[in-house]
């Protein structure tokens, strides 16, 4: 909360500011600097320090709600700050889940060769190269495996039947030799042949022995062949092995780079984040944003949304149907009312139905329907009457067969679709007729994209300029209900100051007839007392005691009847005014209370209206009600001390009176009795006469105390009863200056002054 010397600072820092700005210009980007510099005075314009407490509370509660404000238009402001570009001009694809925005824009990648596109499908081209060449080496290799399989086939069958011829002549060259062996044992002769080398069987297994070597040669020579066979087809499958690994990264290569990845696959929400592309047309640069749809669950994506949304500069609500967006229900709201919000901050937008054509069948010369064209100028009318002068009409296109007539592909069924739809319609450029996308993609590169500077900053200046409205729209709400409530409570406050001016003067009138009355009590009683003592002969000494003594006596309780009637009229007077003050402060709860409720039902982000509950207007009625009933007391008080002064004043008149009169009577004692009795009885009318006088005067002169007392304590709770009338204006003013500061802002913008 600020003091008024912070006040003061935050003037002169924004006077510093200003002109620190003023001498360093950026471009028209450094409006968002200007405008927070303004909107930081925004809490601090409300009016100024008032003396009187309640009413300052009541500033000092409007200052935190527009203090509130700022800080929210101060966050939107940054947001735009951080998300508008000022150099590119941006269009955005934006509209409901599943519509084809990011076919279309995949497709348009491809025709207006954006970079990222052309090196994806580069890298796509390359590797296609890449597989056909690793085909020929696998086929080439796997040929080779298959000529060594055979080979090394026929040399282990070779070398299997030489081991066996082999193995067979050794086991025979050994069984000659044992059985020559065992003959040489057995007796002289045998030793005597073997001396002379004539046993047969070691001769016959001596003449073995060199073909059996000759085979194990052979045999060993065979299985060298065979092991370097075995490792020529070790070789080769590595190679294969090798080759088949960079298949497999080629083809993820080929998928990964494959068109269409930026297209949802059927799952809901599939676009989870703004997909930015930057396109470059006959020296205009330009930018594409893919925003998520806005009929998932945009819960999880809805600050890429608004993001994506700023930034933009024209913006196409893509629709899968020739129908304006849906509306809402009691149960959820349609995509109407979730694109109303973000769409009315902008200068250009578009309605783009993409029909959704899949069988190469649907495609026809006439893309669009006659029903289809008639439900269009429904779109048409509907959105301009949303959003006035900044809708500028529908494009309607067929972004999958063109998509799929222009993609690269790597199996999957976009390939399928894409044999499908080349099959019928074998000229490329004929299916990207049929389909409008050509058409569309000419259009948005020529006259779409045309004069970009001036839309950049329409563009960017219309949303500064809707935040600001919007912003105003709320505040001038708040200002307009503590209008309509100052009115209200204006008519009840003539209503309660009426009925305290009928109250103070019925007030009035029984002061006064309390006076009359108990005066003329007081002369009836004194003047029957004294007359009855005259009856009872009475000497004229003992009257004018008796007269003092009486009157003295009777205005003693003249005193206490006048405090009686006063007191009792005092109590009806302070619950009059209760009543009147206590229904005031109920009407007045009442609207508080009934403004509040309409407050809470606002779907605005920036109302901070239950901080104002009552205002403090309980707490100040309860002060008032105390004070009213020790403003009464005041007056009773007044009222005694003055009716004190009565049995002093009056007695002390009535004595000197009477000094004056009695004399004449006692001159004339001659008289009869009866005529005694009557001059006695005009000294007793003459007495009282004068007394009634004084007294009359005096009761006035009291009377006037308390009417002007009791027109004091009225008017005093009257002015506090205006109190709440102020507090609302205060508040009221205060929202009135910002609104009308945030009106100036809003149009130095439009006129290019800020």
């Amino acid at each position: 909360m600020l003091n008024e010397h912070q006040e003061v600072e935050i003037g002169m820092e924004y006077q510093q500011d200003l002109r620190n700005l003023a001498s360093n210009k950026n471009g028209p980007q450094v409006i968002y600097q200007k405008l927070l510099l303004e909107i930081e005075r925004l809490a601090s314009i409300s009016n100024p320090k008032n003396e009187d407490d309640e009413i300052e509370a009541v500033r000092q509660q409007a200052f935190e709600v527009l203090s509130t404000i700022k800080n929210k238009i101060e966050e939107n402001i940054i947001s735009l700050e951080k998300n508008t570009d000022w150099n590119t001009f941006t269009i955005a694809f934006y509209g409901e889940t599943g519509a084809g925005k990011s076919t279309l824009i995949e497709t348009l990648r491809i025709l207006m060769s954006e970079p990222s596109k052309v090196a994806d499908r580069a890298r796509f081209s390359s590797a296609q190269v890449q597989l056909k060449n690793l085909g020929a080496k696998l086929q080439k290799n796997r040929n080779t495996e298959q000529k060594i399989l055979n080979e090394l086939e026929t040399l282990k069958e070779n070398l299997q039947d030489l081991e066996k011829n082999w193995v067979e002549q050794a086991r025979k060259q050994e069984s000659l030799q044992e059985r020559g062996i065992e003959k040489v044992t057995n007796g002289l002769k045998n030793w005597f042949l073997f001396l002379f080398n004539s046993i047969g069987e070691l001769k016959e297994s001596e003449s073995l022995r060199p073909q059996v070597e000759l085979q194990a040669e052979e045999v060993d020579r065979k299985s060298k062949e065979v092991e370097i066979k075995s490792n020529e087809k070790k070789e080769v499958q590595l190679t294969i092995a090798s080759l088949e690994s960079q298949k497999i990264e080629v083809v993820q290569v080929l998928d990964e780079k494959s068109d269409g990845k930026i297209i949802g696959d059927g799952r809901s929400d599939f676009t989870q984040v703004v997909g930015e592309y930057q396109f470059e047309v006959d020296d205009k640069k330009f930018a594409i944003l893919d925003l998520p749809g806005i009929l998932g669950n945009e819960k999880e994506v809805q600050t890429a949304i608004d993001e994506g949304v700023e930034k933009a500069h024209v913006v196409f609500y893509v629709s899968k149907q020739p129908n304006p967006p849906q509306k809402g229900d009691e149960k959820s709201l349609g995509a109407i009312e979730k694109i109303s919000h973000e769409l009315s901050k902008h200068s250009e937008i578009y309605f783009l139905y993409n029909k959704p054509v899949r069988n190469p069948n649907s495609l026809k010369e006439e893309l669009i329907s006659d029903e289809d064209q008639n439900a269009l100028k429904g779109v048409d009318k509907e959105l301009s009457d949303k959003f006035s002068d900044v809708y500028e009409g529908h494009k309607t296109i067929s972004a999958y067969p063109a998509f799929v007539a222009l993609g690269y592909f790597y199996g999957g069924k976009n390939l399928k679709s894409q044999k499908n739809f080349l099959e019928k319609f074998s000229d490329t450029p004929k299916l990207l007729e049929l389909s409008q996308v050509s058409q569309f993609s000419k259009w948005l590169t020529t006259d779409l994209v045309d004069n970009v500077k001036d839309k950049i900053k329409k563009s960017n200046y219309k949303k500064v300029t809707i935040l600001l409205t919007e912003t105003n729209d709320e505040v001038h709400r708040i200002y307009k209900s503590y209008s309509d409530l100052s009115k209200k409570n204006l008519g009840q406050l003539k209503f309660a100051t009426d009925q305290l001016d009928q109250i103070e003067q019925s007030f009035k009138q029984k002061i006064e007839d309390t006076f009359e009355k108990t005066k003329r009590n007081f002369e009836q009683n004194v003047r029957q007392k004294l007359y009855d003592d005259i009856e009872k002969g009475l000497d004229a000494k003992t009257l004018k005691q008796e007269l003092q003594q009486t009157i003295k006596s009777e205005t003693d309780d003249l005193k206490k009847s006048v405090e009686k009637q006063i007191d009792v009229n005092l109590k009806e007077f302070s619950k009059e005014i209760e009543d009147v003050v206590s229904k005031y402060n109920i009407y007045l709860q009442e609207n508080y209370k009934k403004m509040s409720i309409n407050f809470n039902k606002s779907i605005s982000p920036i109302s901070s209206i239950k901080e104002f509950e009552f205002l403090g207007v309980e707490k100040a009625f309860k002060d008032l009600l105390r004070n009213i009933g020790l403003a009464v007391g005041g007056i009773v008080l007044a009222f005694f001390k003055g009716g004190a002064e009565l049995i002093v004043v009056v007695p002390a008149i009535i004595g000197a009176l009477a000094n004056i009169a009695l004399p004449v009577i006692k001159l004339v004692g001659i008289f009869s009795p009866n005529h005694v009795k009557s001059l006695e009885r005009k000294y007793v009318n003459a007495n009282l006469s004068t007394t009634i006088s004084v007294l009359d005067s005096k009761l006035k002169k009291e009377g006037y105390n308390i009417k002007n007392k009791i027109k004091e304590t009225t008017k005093n709770i009257e002015s506090e009863l205006d109190k709440s009338i102020q507090a609302i204006d205060t508040t009221k003013e205060s929202y009135k200056a910002a609104s009308n500061h945030l009106i100036e802002l809003r149009n130095q913008i439009e006129n290019g002054e800020l």
